[in-house]
């Protein structure tokens, strides 16, 4: 093979481990660009679809969102935020439809920080009484 055969092979690989390159470099942009602009607006509509559907089957849930502050609703979903991770969301949503309380305390137990905790103990001193 001629030195010019071999310099233009070169030039096709080196040519294509770039593009390859570049396109590495577009997927990982668009894959930060994901996690940092559209991960947390889909965590946050999760957080909400799983405090609408325990209020829809939950009369009791229904009326005490409708009387909680905006502010307060947001400490709610911030908690939710934190605390719930994609994996467990078709577990707690069944938990949500179903009304099993027990595993919805089982998670929380396990999985919400003291700090988090602290947040819902005060959340519930402001609104027990809120609840026929």
């Amino acid at each position: 093979m001629s030195k010019q055969k071999k310099s233009i092979q070169s030039l096709l690989v080196l040519k294509s481990i770039i593009i390859i390159l570049i396109i590495l470099v577009i997927f990982l942009i668009v894959k930060l660009l994901a996690q940092i602009f559209i991960l947390p607006q889909l965590k946050q509509k999760a957080s909400l679809f799983l405090l609408e559907q325990y209020a829809a089957n939950n009369d009791d849930a229904r009326h005490l969102l409708e009387q909680m502050s905006s502010d307060d609703i947001s400490t709610l979903e911030e908690i939710i935020d934190q605390t719930i991770s994609r994996d467990d969301l078709p577990t707690l949503s069944q938990y949500a439809i179903n009304q099993d309380i027990e595993g919805l305390k089982e998670y929380a137990q396990n999985n919400i920080s003291e700090d988090n905790k602290e947040k819902l103990k005060q959340l519930y001193e402001k609104y027990k009484n809120s609840v026929p």
